[in-house]
């Protein structure tokens, strides 16, 4: 397995995935290398599985060194269709900003909104290369796999995975959450703080409502500027609360604790996060960007991620409303053994013994 060079020292989501699946095919008695340092002899493996489509040309070179060397590898992409959002996002970014900079003047929010709904597409990642030369590439869901079927027409084989998360249903609250929240009924953000987590628009929505507001960061953000920003942002009533890295078991215990958990992204693949707040019995809510609605089906709350008000009905609505009875049960088969179990097959497919 091989991804980008700081996959393990700058981790993310694709370093998740990487490493449990690696290591749900590792109990399997599968001999599973994680090479992000390139050192491995190719031709020692069956199959090189390569990851992230965000990083092009560093995929490029990783997937051209597997034809050199006659070994055929498959692509998790976790691709993301950047025309949609990306420019949007940072536009969006900056007029939050020059909001707050003015003191939040709320008559004059969609003023500082109206560069957002006229800037140009991005262009998309160009994977052209890695995608016509891969044996398979694998997306997370329909969506991710419609957009790169539309993106890259030249590949031979797309398919799709469920990923999984390592919650397991449990009924377990903690009083220890409610000294670092002073509340039982919150409204919980769990991520980095940054423009594609997009939790200024979760502020901006809630500004005049008394909902508490709880972000789980991991005490580390690449924006620092967005981070700012965020604690900058003035609510009229609701208590806003940063919570910094915590440890897994205080992490349980808030999404057990939560009455919603709000992910407002500009996209989420498909958002590992709303399926453990899921199986942890809260309301969801999530953007309906990106492969989310695969997962939770019309069980979540969805909000477009540039509209304020999408994002308040949306939050408000699953605040107020029981929870759906059938969301768990839309995640319950999302382990990471399953996950693997579907890899595993896609190798045994690209290696003829499918």
């Amino acid at each position: 397995m091989q991804n980008r060079q700081n996959a393990l020292t700058a981790p993310g989501g694709d370093t998740v995935v990487m490493m449990r699946i690696a290591e749900c095919l590792q109990q399997r008695g599968i001999h599973v290398r994680v090479d992000v340092d390139r050192v491995e002899k190719l031709t020692d493996y069956d199959i090189v599985h390569l990851h992230n489509f965000a990083t092009p040309e560093d995929t490029e070179s990783l997937a051209r060194r597997c034809v050199e060397a006659g070994v055929p590898y498959i692509v998790t992409t976790m691709y993301e269709d950047k025309p949609l959002f990306f420019n949007q996002m940072v536009e969006q970014a900056n007029a939050f900003f020059r909001y707050i900079e003015a003191g939040q003047p709320q008559e004059r929010f969609e003023e500082f909104m109206v560069p957002v709904k006229s800037i140009s597409p991005a262009p998309c990642f160009d994977n052209t290369w890695t995608a016509n030369h891969a044996a398979a590439l694998v997306a997370s869901g329909m969506r991710e796999q419609e957009t790169l079927e539309r993106d890259y027409p030249g590949c031979p084989f797309v398919t799709t995975y469920r990923l999984g998360s390592d919650i397991v249903n449990t009924t377990t609250k903690s009083s220890g959450v409610r000294k670092l929240t002073g509340n039982r009924d919150f409204v919980l953000c769990v991520g980095r703080l940054e423009a594609r987590k997009n939790q200024l628009m979760l502020l901006k929505a809630l500004e005049d409502t008394d909902i508490p507001i709880v972000f789980a960061t991991s005490g580390f953000t690449y924006q620092p500027q967005y981070a700012q920003a965020c604690q900058l942002f003035k609510r009229r009533q609701g208590q806003t609360i940063f919570l910094q890295a915590l440890p897994p078991e205080d992490l349980n215990a808030l999404f057990a604790e939560a009455r919603v958990h709000a992910l407002p992204s500009w996209y989420e693949l498909p958002g590992i996060v709303s399926q453990e707040a899921a199986k942890l019995d809260a309301n969801i809510v999530v953007t309906d960007y990106g492969t989310p609605r695969d997962y939770l089906g019309d069980e979540a709350f969805y909000c477009a991620p540039d509209d304020p008000e999408s994002v308040r009905n949306s939050v408000v609505d699953a605040f107020n409303s029981p929870l759906r009875p059938g969301l768990a049960s839309k995640v319950s088969d999302c382990t990471w053994e399953n996950a693997a179990t579907r890899v595993y097959e896609i190798y045994q497919t690209i290696l003829g013994h499918g």
